[in-house]
């Protein structure tokens, strides 16, 4: 599978996200296009043990259903929030 890099930012339980920042990979949000319908799972690998929540990271992503892309969207930077269940726990824009 393809990963792609991403500037991340994971909200504080006081902002609405989580309780704690995931760590490493493995964690598997969903992705919402900003302002979209379409909930695409993904997995970020590489988060740095230093990230805090509240504060943008570069992490890699990876789509779990690629076929399910606009790769024009990918290539120009695409925007999504970062949802567990019905919360938006965070944001994410894919880095060309």
């Amino acid at each position: 599978m393809t990963n792609y890099k991403a500037i991340i930012e994971i909200y504080s339980i006081d902002k609405g996200g989580r309780p704690c920042m995931p760590e490493g990979s493995g964690y598997s949000p969903l992705a919402c296009s900003v302002g979209g319908e379409e909930y695409l799972p993904i997995v970020l690998h590489n988060v740095p043990s230093a990230a805090t929540l509240d504060t943008a990271f570069e992490a890699s992503i990876e789509f779990l259903y690629p076929e399910r892309l606009d790769y024009l969207i990918l290539s120009s930077g695409l925007e999504f929030d970062l949802v567990e269940g019905v919360k938006r726990i965070g944001k994410a824009r894919v880095q060309v």
